[in-house]
């Protein structure tokens, strides 16, 4: 019965529309004609630079790969394929974000789009999956633009992959992934010139149309609610931008999606770990504003303390303190894969060094892992009697509460007595006092994930009070 009510619970918010889907996604096998003489658009250039990505493709001749920081070999045609490997790894390999690595010259960048060519035969394997596709189109484009000539049988693959991934938009999963489908068949619907480029072109602006009112929320933030990949869609719409897509209300969305950012970080080199968030997988917000300059487009950053009232994050700010405080609903109730279940968890800076944090994604595999890592405990926030917490409000009487705080790997925390404790970062000392009746502090040793791949070790009070009378934690930290 337990098991019921749990797919009950998560398929009652579905659409409708994603049911059908999903039915058509996995049955449905469309057909379409492997033979193409496409043109190219004369017409079709770049405002600016597209931004560098980080180097990924380690050594072009021996095919040494480097993601989620971890490497293999690719040599064998069953290497983009392999089972062994992790299947995100794999389909970065299959992006192609190499392309726009610094320092990538031509033959080793041609090699490989050959060798793709030659070893994804039409429609196997990861390659062929519409994620995929569309990341990958849209880099093939973007290496063109930078004065790199596609050959035919490049051009011809590229028509191909395009025409595949019309008939296989991701309708049945929404949210992101749609974006992207909708960015390749824009891009390539300006790369190529026809009647069928045309048809991509018209699609992708109908589907822009129909989510950005959606998915991007009056404050700017991208409804999901996580920052690496608010990150990513602000990318694309820049990207977007770049390429003078007709898209609607474009200099509307991007001006407000920078805003947002500025307001959910400390520095400009990194972002917040807010649900599946990790370092390096997106742009910098150094990296998005620089981008957004370069475009000439105005926005506003925020300093101080501002409430992003429509996602539900708060930012605190006085002196040296900035605290993110989370707020918000689990994101769009039809798609919660990026989710994590952290209501009320919160990140802290003192001055720009990071002292709590939340713990982050290593990676998207079902596991011990994902499950901990997704769950109440690997965040700034409560438990109560051992439940994972994802209501927006909290009712009734309880037996046990527990708060975790995670701090950053190179923070010390000494626990001083059963309700204060001492952290040194860097020098500086600060005490945390917790002003509340029958409560207990212990350490944990628990860890974080900035980066996909990585479990790095780091200290984690845990303040657990217990009894059914109405408690008020009051908490409160200072420098010493």
């Amino acid at each position: 019965m337990n098991k019921f009510l749990k797919y009950f619970n998560t398929l009652k918010y579905l659409r409708f529309g994603q049911f059908y889907n999903r039915a058509v996604f996995k049955f449905y096998k469309p057909k379409i004609a492997l033979n193409a003489e496409p043109v190219l658009n004369k017409n079709f250039k770049n405002l600016t630079d597209f931004p560098i990505k980080v180097i990924s493709l380690l050594d072009g001749k021996n095919g040494q790969f480097r993601f989620l920081n971890e490497e293999h070999k690719v040599a064998d045609k069953q290497d983009w394929n392999n089972s062994d490997i992790n299947k995100l790894w794999l389909y970065n390999l299959h992006y192609f974000d190499y392309l726009q690595q610094d320092g990538l010259d031509k033959e080793t960048a041609n090699f490989w789009i050959n060798k793709w060519i030659k070893d994804n035969s039409f429609p196997n394997g990861n390659g062929w999956e519409p994620y995929p596709i569309s990341l990958r189109a849209v880099n093939w484009i973007k290496w063109a633009l930078r004065g790199n000539e596609l050959s035919k049988e490049m051009q011809k693959s590229l028509f191909i992959q395009v025409r595949y991934l019309r008939k296989r938009l991701e309708y049945h999963l929404l949210a992101n992934h749609l974006l992207a489908n909708a960015k390749a068949l824009v891009f390539a619907g300006l790369f190529f010139d026809g009647t069928e480029a045309k048809k991509w072109l018209k699609k992708g602006l109908e589907i822009y149309a129909e989510e950005l009112p959606e998915q991007i929320l009056i404050d700017g933030g991208h409804f999901e609610l996580s920052t690496m990949y608010h990150a990513i869609i602000l990318e694309d719409l820049l990207d977007l931008k770049n390429i003078n897509a007709p898209i609607k209300n474009l200099d509307k969305y991007i001006p407000s999606m920078l805003t947002w950012l500025s307001a959910m970080i400390r520095t400009e080199e990194e972002i917040s770990l807010f649900n599946d968030a990790a370092q390096n997988i997106a742009l910098t917000p150094k990296q998005l504003f620089e981008y957004a300059d370069r475009l000439s487009i105005d926005y506003k950053k925020i300093k101080g303390s501002y409430d992003l009232k429509q996602s539900g994050y708060a930012r605190l700010e006085k002196g040296p303190w900035l605290c993110l405080c989370d707020g918000a609903q689990i994101g769009p109730s039809y798609q919660t894969g990026h989710a994590h279940a952290d209501t009320l968890t919160f990140e802290l800076w003192h001055n720009d060094k990071k002292i709590i944090t939340n713990s982050g994604t290593k990676e998207y595999i079902w596991g011990q892992v994902r499950k901990y890592q997704r769950g109440s405990k690997a965040h700034n926030t409560i438990v109560i009697d051992d439940k994972v917490i994802i209501e927006d409000s909290i009712k009734g009487q309880y037996d046990k509460a527990e708060l975790f705080f995670h701090f950053t790997p190179d923070t010390e925390v000494k626990i001083l007595s059963e309700n204060k404790a001492e952290i040194i970062k860097e020098g500086s000392k600060f005490l945390i006092t917790f002003n509340t009746e029958n409560c207990n502090l212990t350490m944990q040793n628990t860890s974080i994930s900035t980066q996909f791949g990585l479990e790095i070790s780091a200290p984690c009070l845990v303040l657990e009070t217990r009894g059914k009378k109405k408690k008020y934690i009051i908490t409160e930290i200072k420098t010493l």
